[in-house]
This record gives C-alpha cells, sequence and structure tokens, in this order.
C-alpha cells in the first residue's frame, strides 16, 4: 500500500508475580539465624517507620537479605547472636501462675465468655495435649484474657482487640498454626514449637508480639506480591505495656540494711 510493505504478528506476553515477601511495622526482627525477605518494589522498607517516627532493628547472628528493597529508613541492624539465660517458654509462664488462680478450662466456647477472673485478668487453660480450635471471629475488645495450651493451638479465624485496652496473651508448649482464612491477629503470641501462618493467598496482618523457639515458618503468597507483603508483622507497644505482672520476670535483690 503506498509503496509501503506491512505485516502483522502476535506473540505471547507473560507476567510473572514476584515471591511473596513479609514486611514489620515499628518493631524488631531478632534470630539467631537469617533473617530473608524477598523485599518488593525496588526502595521498599523491609521495616517501617512506626508512630513515633522509628523503625526497629533486625538482629541476626546469620545473613540479612531483603531482596531489592532497603533495610529501614535508617538501615539500622545488628549482625551478632543473642544470648538468653533464662528461657521464657510455656514451662516458665505456666510455672507463675498464682496458686489462688483456677483458670476456666479453655475450649472455643468458654473463650467468648468471661472467665475465671483475678488481678484484672481473665485465665483460660488447656491441660494435656488437646488442640483449641478458634473456628469464628473473635472480638476481645476491652477484655484481657491470658490463654495456656498445653498442646497446639489452632486458630481458624480473626482475633481482634479494641486497642490500648483489651489485652490477649497465649503461650503454647507446641505449634500454633494458622487456618489460610486467617487475615489479623492482635495480642501476644508465645510458641515452643513453630508458629505457621499456612499457605493461602489471603494476606496476614499481627499487631502485637510473635516469638517461637521453633522458628516461624510464612506460607502466604497473593495474587499480586507487588507492593503487597503476604504478612506484616506490627509491634503493638500497648500489649506490652498491658502485660500481666503476675507473668512478668521478677528479680529480687537482697540488700544489707544497717540495725
Amino acid at each position: 500500500m503506498s509503496g509501503v510493505s506491512r505485516c502483522n504478528d502476535t506473540s505471547t506476553i507473560t507476567i510473572t508475580n514476584p515471591s511473596p515477601w513479609w514486611q514489620v511495622k515499628d518493631g524488631d526482627v531478632t534470630t539467631n539465624g537469617d533473617i530473608s525477605s524477598s523485599v518488593f518494589p525496588a526502595g521498599t522498607q523491609f521495616i517501617l517507620d512506626g508512630s513515633g517516627g522509628f523503625p526497629g532493628v533486625p538482629t541476626y547472628s546469620g545473613s540479612l537479605s531483603v531482596g531489592i528493597g532497603t533495610i529501614s529508613s535508617k538501615l539500622w541492624n545488628a549482625n551478632t547472636s543473642t544470648t538468653q539465660g533464662k528461657l521464657f517458654d510455656y514451662l516458665y509462664f505456666n510455672s507463675l501462675i498464682p496458686s489462688d488462680v483456677i483458670p476456666t478450662v479453655a475450649t472455643n466456647a468458654s473463650l467468648r465468655s468471661t472467665g475465671f477472673t483475678k488481678y484484672g485478668y481473665e485465665w483460660f487453660k488447656s491441660d494435656g495435649s488437646l488442640t483449641i480450635e478458634i473456628d469464628s471471629n473473635i472480638n476481645f475488645a476491652g477484655r484481657k484474657v491470658i490463654l495456656l495450651v498445653d498442646g497446639y493451638l489452632t486458630i481458624r479465624s480473626n482475633i481482634n482487640l479494641t486497642d490500648g485496652v483489651g489485652f490477649f496473651g497465649t503461650f503454647v508448649n507446641g505449634n500454633i498454626n494458622l487456618n489460610p482464612a486467617v487475615t489479623q491477629l492482635e495480642g501476644i503470641y508465645l510458641a515452643d514449637g513453630i508458629f505457621n501462618t499456612n499457605t493461602g493467598s489471603n494476606a496476614l496482618w499481627v499487631r502485637g508480639s510473635v516469638a517461637s523457639y521453633g522458628g516461624i515458618t510464612l506460607g502466604r503468597d497473593l495474587v499480586n506480591n507487588d507492593g503487597n507483603p503476604a504478612e506484616l508483622f506490627e509491634y503493638g507497644p500497648d500489649q506490652v505495656m498491658l502485660f500481666p505482672s503476675k507473668l512478668a520476670f521478677r528479680r529480687t535483690k537482697w540488700v544489707e540494711v544497717a540495725p
């Protein structure tokens, strides 16, 4: 046409979803191993600033990898091992239950009602290798709930609180396993085993604190990982401030007093 040759062609374009990655806000990440997150896109921060304007610090004895992202606004990190003279595990917290506390037997149903209350907290406990399945959303609102599980804890739905008022702390002598449907958790979660987010395409947001002596398994993978963390862990200072004093570490100091 008009002395110009024209041709048509087709081609296939494949768009690859970036690898799933996880992110932290306003909190530290501490391990005696490696820290790795395939942060995407370039320049995205692995640890975001909190409301005070500062990020947390990743502390590791192995390696730190944040993909093509950056560590944080301050680039703080500590490549060092950490030691802990005392093991703050399930047995430790279980041993601190006051003798005048008779915890309510923990079940999916009992957690939705007021448990045995003493010292301003509701106390629940599961003795033996019993799995507690929380199978529908729980909003503890302003309740202050302590849950000890001598076994595995399976969480099948969201757990929420009224920020700055409510408290939830669970201490588990085994794994904490999340159902893929879980998208929100608030409170303090301690596992002697593994904290497992499970596989699935739903993003997970945890506000509070997570400690796991057996490691943390992150399995979420979003439909679009570009700029979207599959798991976001946000430090909840109110949960630390509301931590029950009866379960806090106490040190005795002897001082000689003149007669």
